[in-house]
């Protein structure tokens, strides 16, 4: 039984007394149950003998009175049983041990002297011979208690003595000493045997506090140690990167963009923070302009982010009296109020550690250490470091000079270094200017977004330097096809904005627009690379389409949507249905997200069933949104714009974790080998990392590998390229199989079946719905299987719903088949009984001689 103790004594501390009678008591209990049987027995033998010798009924009372006490006896053991012993309660359980023994020896001392002279000679030796058996065999189990011991013993003792003295005889004075003989060892056995027991107990308790301090010194001294490992190696990194920065050209030089790049690089890496950004202050703190940022890896020289302090401006004034400013949490602190919306939340910067540079003697700015996620405690080599790296900024600044430095800071706050274009900030103030005169003298403006289309597969398959160079020359394009008087800038990636002012008529705009289009439509030779780009132009006019700057770029962007989902390479005014679908879609995201944060979605779940054997080999995870209001909504109204919104990063990522969580469940419950189906979206190969997200969800809930199938779309495979192929690869490490979706309905290319690790080919519903009586359809599903038999890869036929349809999937070899067939998704509830009475059909070459006559696949 586990004792609670109230401290941790030492070898003298008189709480290890407690802990020693709280031992014994428990010592006493454990072995009183075996002694009470064994008294069981022995009273039932000798109530036995005497009755049958003279058949009086005086020893089954005697036996009765003695199993009662026994009764008793074993119900106090069984009340000591389901109780926790404190250590400061054994003196109680003690007491109660002893009196209860007590009556067990009381009741076995009355059965000597009431049995002793109702025998014979041989009776009388039987009796005695028993009991004092019996009083050394107790010594045992009760030597952890004299008095408890001899309050059994003595009784019966007692009760032996006056016995004899009742019956008499010649040998009375022997029977006396000799029992007087026995009593005396077995007392003496007793005290040294309470006494070995408490010296022992008294040691063990000891040695074991010993061993748990020893074991938390030992602990706390790794600690130690491993923190002084880690501070000796983070302090070599920090030293190694100032003297890197000391000797750095760019700082010396007065580089003020190179110096911002090698400074915010070794800083990251130094600190292992995940991103570092360089602020930049007017003189009185009422703006913030970031002016550069490296974030895992990249370098944004525009990244264009501008922060207004508003009211709270008094706030930063004290940045001039601090070295470093150091946030471990960003949700709680009012300063950050002014960035949370715009800046803070948006990037997930859970904590701050930021530094103020100066020049000529006042702060111009931050550098600050951004960590991405949860809360960090910022230590105070972290904080001295970022210090120094603040020094080395304000030495740039010094080394460039006071006319260079503001000629510099300017360019970089309102221009694009990449294209030398007006950055988003420029275009805002341009803007804002724009209206202001264009009101003022009753004119018109239009403003142009010009997205190209398609960019990502440049960078993706010649390199961001090719973008790069991409990038330079459609803006000299744009310039080229607008007047003096026009502005042109760079909002980002491969967004541009265009600002005509002073437009006569909306011919005027359609003119420009189509100039640009068939401008930037023009080949791009690059080195031995012919470039053929096109461009979706969105259009919106000041004052009809809004009378402010950011109203009017918004429906401009919403235009330039349109004319993207419309086709491509085409212009589109705004309409006042796209502001209302707009708004709509607005209400569809926010309406998504707060179903993801409550809890609207649920999983269906659809069997996959193998031809050959008949039997349910998986399941595909299938969301359904459960709407409050319009109940269930099927995936085909809400993924696209989920993906579109970037909320599919959440959503799929919950898709994962709950399907790998319910397939664990029927796995424990049924044993079957049987894969649960995820799909993953190219949104998702975007925003999250794959391979980190499934072993997370594996892990969690504790699926075997290769039990889950990741889904993932032709066109995904094909349009991603090596990055795909790398996470594919990654996931495959994992111990995952790999299905490839929607096989014949993107631009296949049978060459890369051979170099991705895929498992399955899935056969689209879409040439499944029509196999006999479509030619077209059926030869795409026919070549489809071959192809898959000879890679050695297996298929999977989706929407299988009529009898004609599998048994001319029978008939080809298909190897697995789902649909309405045989089961519409399924909740997880109703899976529990599909896979409890599983619907099995018969195997392969079974149904074959029923579809075709004929025992082997066509």
């Amino acid at each position: 039984m586990p004792i609670a103790t109230v401290n941790n004594p030492q070898v003298n501390d008189p709480g290890i007394d407690q802990q020693v009678l709280a031992e014994r008591v428990n010592l006493l209990f454990a072995g009183a149950r075996g002694l009470s049987f064994f008294s069981l027995l022995l009273a039932a033998l000798i109530a036995s003998v005497f009755y049958l010798q003279g058949r009086d009924l005086m020893p089954v009372y005697w036996a009765a009175a003695l199993f009662t006490v026994l009764v008793v006896y074993l119900l106090l053991n069984s009340g000591f049983q389901r109780k926790q012993l404190f250590a400061d309660a054994g003196p109680t359980w003690l007491r109660r041990f002893r009196v209860a023994t007590l009556l067990q020896g009381l009741a076995w001392g009355a059965g000597a002297v009431l049995l002793f002279g109702a025998g014979n000679e041989f009776h009388q030796l039987l009796l005695g011979f028993s009991l004092f058996g019996g009083c050394a065999l107790a010594l045992s189990p009760l030597s952890h208690d004299t008095k408890s011991y001899l309050a059994l013993v003595l009784p019966v003792f007692a009760g032996v003595m006056s016995g004899i003295v009742l019956t008499g005889g010649e040998y009375l004075p022997l029977a006396l000493l000799s029992t007087l003989g026995l009593l005396v060892p077995l007392l003496v056995l007793a005290r040294r045997e309470e006494r070995e027991s408490i010296a022992a107990l008294r040691a063990r308790f000891a040695y074991a506090e010993m061993a748990e301090e020893f074991d938390q010194e030992v602990t706390t001294r790794l600690r130690a140690e491993d923190s002084l490992l880690k501070g000796e190696q983070r302090g070599q990194r920090q030293s190694y990167a100032l003297l890197e920065l000391a000797r750095e050209e760019a700082i010396i030089s007065g580089d003020i963009p190179r110096a911002l790049t090698v400074i915010t690089e070794k800083a990251a890496k130094a600190i292992e923070c995940n991103r570092v950004s360089v602020w930049l202050c007017d003189e009185d703190f009422n703006e913030f302009r970031c002016a550069h940022v490296f974030d895992k890896g990249y370098h944004d020289e525009d990244p264009s982010h501008r922060v207004l302090t508003g009211p709270h401006a008094h706030h930063y004034r004290r940045i001039e009296k601090s070295r470093t400013i150091a946030i471990s949490d960003t949700r709680r602190d009012r300063r950050l109020l002014d960035f949370w919306e715009t800046y803070i939340a948006p990037f997930r910067t859970g904590a701050i550690l930021a530094a103020p540079f100066r020049y000529n003697g006042k702060v111009s700015g931050l550098i600050v250490h951004e960590h991405i996620g949860r809360s960090r405690n910022w230590i105070l080599d972290e904080r001295m470091f970022a210090s120094s790296l603040a020094d080395f900024v304000a030495l740039t600044l010094s080394a460039a000079g006071r006319q260079q430095v503001q000629e510099q800071l300017r360019h970089l706050a309102n221009f694009d270094r990449l294209t030398g274009l007006p950055n988003r900030v420029m275009f805002h103030d341009r803007l804002v200017h724009a209206l202001k005169k264009a009101e003022r003298f009753d004119r018109k403006i239009a403003l142009l977004f010009v997205d190209l289309d398609r960019f990502k597969s440049i960078n993706d398959s010649l390199g961001h330097q090719m973008g790069d160079r991409v990038l330079r020359r459609t803006a000299k394009r744009l310039v080229r096809c607008v007047r003096g008087c026009d502005t042109v800038t760079r909002l980002g990636g491969d967004e541009f904005t265009v600002i005509l002012e002073e437009i006569e008529d909306t011919q005027t705009v359609i003119t420009v627009a189509e100039r640009i289009i068939e401008t930037l439509g023009d080949p791009l030779y690059l080195d031995d690379y012919d470039l053929h780009l096109t461009a979706s132009i969105g259009i919106a006019m000041f004052p009809e389409d809004g009378k402010d700057a950011e109203t009017l770029l918004q429906n401009a962007d919403t235009a330039m949507y349109r004319s993207k989902k419309d086709g491509r390479n085409r212009l589109q005014f705004f309409t006042e249905d796209m502001h209302d679908q707009a708004l709509e879609k607005l209400d569809r995201e926010r309406e998504i997200r707060h179903a993801i944060e409550n809890e609207e979605f649920e999983l269906y779940f659809q069997p996959q069933l193998d031809l050959r054997t008949g039997r349910n080999v998986g399941f595909e995870a299938l969301v359904r949104w459960n709407h409050p209001e319009r109940g269930f909504v099927m995936p085909g109204e809400f993924i696209a714009l989920a993906e579109e919104s970037g909320l599919i990063a959440r959503l799929g990522e919950w898709v994962m974790r709950e399907g790998c969580r319910q397939a664990k469940s029927w796995y424990d419950e049924f044993g079957d080998d049987f894969h649960i189906a995820v799909n993953l979206s190219a949104a998702q190969f975007i925003a999250q990392s794959i391979p980190d997200l499934v072993a997370d969800a594996l892990k969690e809930s504790g699926l075997p590998p290769e039990l889950l199938l990741l889904e993932i779309t032709e066109s995904l495979a094909v349009g991603e390229g090596v990055e795909t192929l790398r996470l594919l690869q990654d996931l495959k490490k994992l111990g995952c199989r790999l299905a490839l979706d929607d096989f014949g309905t993107g631009s296949s290319s049978l060459s890369y079946l051979k170099s991705f690790p895929v498992d399955i080919i899935k056969i689209d519903r879409s040439f499944v719905s029509d196999l006999n009586g479509d030619a077209h359809d059926a030869a795409i599903a026919r070549a489809t299987i071959g192809l898959a038999q000879s890679l050695g890869l297996d298929v999977i036929a989706e929407g299988v719903e009529t009898q004609q349809q599998l048994d001319w999937l029978l008939g080809e070899g298909c190897g697995i088949v789902q649909g309405f067939l045989f089961s519409e998704p399924l909740a997880a509830e109703a899976c529990w009984s599909w896979l409890d009475n599983p619907q099995r059909m018969p195997p392969l070459e079974a149904r074959l001689v029923a579809a075709t006559g004929s025992n082997r696949p066509n």
